[in-house]
């Protein structure tokens, strides 16, 4: 990336990281304004938050290799809580009766590598533990979108007839033809 172009060697990693944090940051928040979406105030290295009815949605980046350090930020495991009701859903125990409705639910944009187009981005809701190895769902922003995307309209020419010689009967129990 050419913003760790100037960086010594062994700042460049972290000159490139900074700066793609900063600005995957101002583009989320971008977004949530765009959108009509409330969130809170863009400062420094705060977790962003956008909160869409019952859904909450924020940012989380991991490297191309496991997502496996996500647990250590205190502030996503607190926006996690709530999926404990969608987790113990997912687990169901049958004898326990109908799972609770959600009344919150945290999802995440997780930006993967560089995060330089759609296909490393993802979209995913984690347990109440946030284990990003085992999430309730994900799926590629790309096939998300593709999801909600307009449909062709397809009109229908089917013609159904009835087979000739059945008899039908009426609900009194007489035949009719």
């Amino acid at each position: 990336m050419a913003a760790g172009a100037d960086a010594n060697p062994g700042h460049r990693a972290g000159v490139v990281g900074h700066n793609r944090h900063f600005n995957i940051q101002e583009a989320l928040y971008a977004a949530f304004k765009d959108y009509g979406i409330s969130c809170g105030l863009l400062r420094s290295n705060c977790v962003l938050v956008g909160q869409l009815s019952k859904v909450r949605l924020a940012r989380v980046h991991m490297n191309n290799s496991r997502w496996d350090n996500s647990r250590r930020s205190k502030a996503k495991l607190e926006l996690c809580e709530h999926n404990r009701v969608l987790r113990e859903a997912m687990q169901r125990d049958f004898f326990l009766g109908p799972p609770s409705e959600p009344t919150q639910v945290t999802a995440f944009l997780v930006t993967q590598g560089n995060a330089t187009d759609g296909s490393s981005m993802f979209l995913v809701v984690p347990d109440d533990a946030m284990d990003l190895r085992n999430p309730i769902f994900t799926e590629s922003i790309p096939l998300f979108v593709q999801r909600y995307a307009t449909t062709v309209s397809q009109t229908d020419t089917a013609k159904p007839t009835l087979k000739k010689g059945v008899k039908h009967i009426s609900e009194d129990g007489e035949e009719k033809k």
